[in-house]
């Protein structure tokens, strides 16, 4: 009877349990091992191509219309080699990972034509799939003139994500890394943790109260 109390508790955490979102690289790394990270210097230059396109590391990269871009130095304002989506505004950039893990993290720049950048951030919405069930998302600010990164770290597994900018910038990004969480849990983790625990202990206690 416990085991199964212990499972139920176990249970409600994972239910509970959301993604956590990054704006730096370093805190991201840090609560993560990185399995690869595609930094797309295999492109070259500045020039659009019909998707996918896969790499050797796994990641495969698509749009609704395949219309891709190999963004140049400079061309948006990333400082190596980059992809992004070319045409319709509408499309999002679809990132697939090659197999099922718990963390994805990319630098994202703004592109509203030809490179040019806006007068503030956009707002980049980032969906994370397993096969096609949305476990989630999140988003972040893309500065102009530099961009931003993104990353993000989830309890459950997904193999797919999509990157969506709600301000009708082209999706630019580079250096996608992606892994799995690190072993040691979340301060948050843990106190969820103990919250199933305590519930355990309190069913249990109800029982055998009314077996007294």
């Amino acid at each position: 009877m416990k085991s199964h109390l212990l499972l139920a508790a176990l249970a409600i955490v994972g239910a509970s349990a959301q993604a956590t979102s990054y704006t730096d690289r370093a805190s991201f790394n840090a609560a993560t091992t990185i399995a690869y990270t595609q930094d797309f210097e295999t492109l070259s230059g500045t020039a659009s191509f019909t998707g996918p396109i896969s790499f050797a590391d796994g990641l495969t990269v698509s749009s609704p219309s395949n219309n891709l871009f190999s963004v140049g130095v400079g061309q948006s304002s990333n400082s190596t080699e980059a992809i992004g989506s070319n045409y319709p505004p509408s499309d999002y950039l679809q990132f697939g990972l090659g197999g099922n893990f718990r963390a994805f993290g990319a630098d994202f720049f703004e592109n509203f034509g030809g490179g040019a950048q806006h007068s503030g951030p956009s707002t980049f919405q980032l969906t994370f799939f397993s096969g096609t069930t949305s476990v989630g998302s999140v988003t972040g600010l893309v500065a102009p003139n530099g961009g931003s990164f993104i990353g993000f770290t989830s309890s459950s597994f997904f193999n797919s994500v999509q990157v969506l900018s709600l301000d009708n910038s082209y999706e630019v990004a580079d250096n996608v890394s992606v892994g799995n969480v690190s072993a040691v849990p979340e301060p948050e983790s843990y106190a969820m943790l103990l919250a199933g625990l305590g519930l355990v202990g309190l069913m249990v206690k109800r029982r055998k109260a009314k077996q007294a």
